[in-house]
């Protein structure tokens, strides 16, 4: 029997390195892409993939790619407050201590898809502690959504 498949994109090495549980990988085929080239590639083989995760992604989604498949982008606010780019810059300008990491249905007008899913996540330290606090809560959620929806 094959598993299902779940492609992973991140343009950032700590949204790519998302460790999952054993038996998540047992079920399903965890593949990864770092570029949009990358993206389209995947998807012209046919993989048939039941969800695209975009963790951390600086290139536009196209619409055949949220038409057609389950694409779930991950944003760092507790939306709809925080809508747009920039949202880790411009809670820490703004004074925040703490704010969601957000899993949402992707869509063309940026940040409004559904919500899925919602983590607390903390916003002290440095930014580069603050985005792996946030990639070692994507793999529960990416889990969570794959075995549930």
């Amino acid at each position: 029997m094959s598993k299902e498949r779940v492609i992973l994109c991140s343009d950032r090495p700590w949204g790519r390195d998302l460790q999952f549980s054993e038996g998540f990988l047992e079920e399903f085929d965890v593949i990864r892409c770092d570029s949009q080239e990358s993206l389209e590639l995947l998807l012209l083989e046919t993989l048939n993939p039941v969800w695209i995760f975009f963790t951390y992604w600086s290139s536009y989604i196209t619409r055949e790619v949220f038409d057609k498949h389950r694409a779930v982008v991950f944003h760092m606010t507790d939306l709809p407050y925080g809508r747009g780019g920039s949202p880790l810059q411009n809670l820490i300008l703004s004074g925040h201590v703490s704010t969601k990491l957000s899993a949402i249905a992707c869509r063309e007008a940026l940040d409004s898809g559904e919500i899925y899913i919602q983590r607390d996540l903390r916003l002290e330290g440095s930014t580069q502690q603050i985005y792996s606090r946030a990639a070692s809560l994507m793999p529960e959620m990416i889990e969570y959504l794959c075995q549930n929806h």
